[in-house]
């Protein structure tokens, strides 16, 4: 099961000359996204208060230099530092395994910095926030009333009918 939750991109102001070609626009408002895709691969726990995970960059475009920077906050820490850099290869995966150690309750989240680095010395960086257990901070939700359902346990949905 592959987990895409939630990404945030920053960028530099973009040259010119590497606007042909390089850039990938990102929905109706036309920003500019790093040219990578990452995803977080749930791995079978090791132990108690220790999780793994598989991050899995895939670059766009092929470039001289790829980083892939991961960091842990809110109740998580890195069991040791993970720092990957190659060559980007457009169309070619890059995995990290991670172990990660659960030091706190609430929210967890991982971030990936996934810079890519080009010919022109034009870089672009995309940061990723995976919410690893995104239902400790969602407590609202239990209070929102039940959905009805029918003897049969099937939700039953209202639609008002238009009045001619």
């Amino acid at each position: 099961m592959k987990l895409v939750l939630f990404t945030a991109c920053m960028l530099a102001a973009v040259p010119a000359s590497a606007q042909s070609g390089v850039l990938r626009l990102s929905g109706t408002e036309g920003k500019v996204t790093a040219p990578v895709t990452v995803e977080l691969v749930p791995l079978p726990d090791p132990g108690p208060g220790r999780r793994r995970v598989r991050i899995v960059g895939l670059p766009s475009v092929s470039a001289p230099s790829l980083t892939l920077d991961v960091s842990a906050e809110n109740g998580i820490a890195l069991a040791s530092p993970v720092v990957w850099t190659g060559a980007a290869t457009a169309g070619e995966e890059v995995a990290l395994e991670v172990e990660l150690v659960v030091n706190g309750p609430g929210e967890q989240r991982l971030v990936v910095a996934a810079t890519v680095k080009h010919d022109n010395g034009f870089s672009q960086t995309g940061l990723h926030v995976f919410s690893l257990n995104p239902a400790a901070n969602a407590s609202f939700l239990k209070r929102l009333p039940a959905a009805p359902t029918d003897p049969g346990g099937r939700r039953i949905l209202e639609v008002p009918a238009a009045t001619p």
